[in-house]
């Protein structure tokens, strides 16, 4: 049933398919070069952590830890962005 499409993209990209991933939930592969958009505050946390995207972020997964940890909020935020701290 997968073969088909292996030989059709292996066709498509000229390019040979060597594996084929499973999706799994919650595996935390890292993007490469790209932040993942899907990142929702959490609500009422324990730490937030703001994270300013810069035109030439490098090492974003290096925040992984944190953002997968239960009591961190971690957002990344744009220049366009503003944010206040609770007072």
């Amino acid at each position: 049933m997968l073969q088909p499409g292996l030989d059709w993209l292996e066709a498509r990209t000229g390019k040979p398919v060597i594996g084929v991933l499973p999706y799994v939930l919650d595996l935390h592969l890292e993007a490469e070069d790209g932040i993942d958009q899907r990142q929702v505050g959490k609500v009422e946390q324990l730490l937030k952590v703001v994270v300013p995207v810069l035109p030439r972020i490098s090492n974003h997964t290096d925040f992984d830890p944190l953002r997968l940890h239960p009591q961190v909020d971690l957002q990344f935020i744009g220049p366009a962005r503003r944010f206040l701290l609770p007072i």
